[in-house]
């Protein structure tokens, strides 16, 4: 199971939530987590309670972490993502997807008018 402890503001869960995906997506595991307020695709039916004794903990800084030891990771263990993995390598190959589940749903950011 891959969990997700939500760490910064919108855009840090946003990446978060993403890596998390992105790994559940790969190791064919589960992944849990809050939903992402306004992001209603980012609600799942899984439980969400983090076991206290998840070894394999996300760096705070994942930035260039080894993204294939990680899916032999989850596939084996629990995961706990609570860094900050900013890195777009991780995401390019599953934009399509993340693109169609991080839709704003109506009201809120959706309907923002651009300040430029």
């Amino acid at each position: 199971m891959i969990f997700v402890k939500y760490q910064g503001r919108l855009g840090n869960n946003i990446f978060q939530w993403a890596f998390a995906r992105v790994l559940s997506k790969l190791a064919g595991a589960p992944m849990t987590n809050l939903p992402i307020q306004l992001f209603r695709h980012t609600a799942n039916l899984n439980k969400f309670t983090i076991p206290k004794n998840i070894q394999s903990v996300l760096p705070a800084f994942s930035s260039y972490i080894d993204l294939g030891q990680w899916v032999r990771k989850a596939e084996q263990e629990d995961v706990l993502v609570h860094g900050y993995p900013h890195n777009t390598r991780y995401y390019q190959p599953h934009k399509e997807m993340l693109a169609r589940e991080l839709v704003p749903r109506r009201g809120g950011y959706a309907n923002r008018k651009s300040v430029m």
